[in-house]
């Protein structure tokens, strides 16, 4: 039996839920100390779906920019 790859492909994913309620660190610290304060700032801490999009690293995986551009710019990216 041979298998075969008929296609790939690539995506980008705003999942901040994921993130406050599945990263290792959270499950941890929930198990831990439910009440602390890392848990209960976390929420405030993730950027928005307009930030991500902007966000120039993903700008260049989904090809609106160049790695060349990106170079260009000061970093860090994020401010």
């Amino acid at each position: 039996m041979y298998s075969i790859l008929k296609g790939t492909s690539y995506f980008l994913a705003h999942a901040p839920e994921m993130v406050i309620h599945n990263g290792t660190t959270q499950t941890t610290q929930r198990k831990i100390d439910p009440d602390s304060s890392y848990l209960k700032e976390i929420g405030g801490n993730i950027r928005d779906y307009e930030a991500c999009v902007a966000y120039p690293p993903n700008q260049v995986y989904i090809g609106n920019m160049t790695p060349e551009e990106l170079a260009a710019l000061p970093m860090p990216w994020y401010d």
